[in-house]
């Protein structure tokens, strides 16, 4: 039996359990399926099986002195996938919804990173406090690891600059946040 469906634009043909997959005969057939790419004929050339399964007449002999059947199925979801990214039909997006981390240099410089982050949200972005004052390679290391493409430092001393960190780049330029506008990921 076989039935044709559409996933992201590419047809795909299930194919269900028949007794014309039987392998093997007796009284219990044991029979296979197999979900297949119907595009391997049309779109996606050579692609092949993304699915397979079937009964299998003594799945637990290894393991126990009794015989019994068993059924099983594999699906391969990291082919399907990859074939769809590599496609084009699955969108991709930042690894992160943060834009901007921004660090807490020392504890008694909490409330100007505060004041920062709430300025950075207040025009729209998605902003990241971290969570306590720390060494700065460690929250830089941290944003690097998320997939935040800013880093922001508030002063770290009174009357001193901002700055923002470009982690795609290295760049890191004096900023303002009332005025800065992030480069488009």
């Amino acid at each position: 039996m076989r039935r044709s469906n559409s996933v992201g634009g590419a047809r795909v043909s299930v194919r269900r359990w028949s007794p014309a997959f039987a392998r093997g005969g007796g009284c219990v057939p044991a029979g296979a399926t197999r979900l297949s790419n119907a595009s391997e004929r049309v779109d996606w050339p050579g692609y092949g099986s993304i699915c397979s399964g079937g009964r299998y007449e003594n799945l637990t002999g290894s393991f126990i002195r009794r015989s019994l059947p068993g059924v099983g199925m594999s699906i391969g979801l990291t082919r399907i996938f990859a074939k769809l990214l590599a496609e084009g039909l699955l969108e991709t997006r930042a690894k992160c919804p943060s834009d901007v981390l921004v660090v807490i240099p020392r504890a008694d410089r909490r409330n100007e990173a505060e004041t920062t982050a709430a300025r950075l949200r207040g025009r729209g972005m998605n902003v990241e406090l971290y969570h306590q004052a720390d060494k700065v390679a460690k929250q830089v290391r941290y944003a690097s690891r998320k997939g935040i493409p800013f880093v922001w430092f508030p002063p770290f001393e009174e009357g001193a600059a901002h700055e923002v960190k470009n982690l795609a780049t290295g760049e890191q330029t004096a900023s303002d946040p009332t005025t800065w506008i992030p480069a488009p990921r």
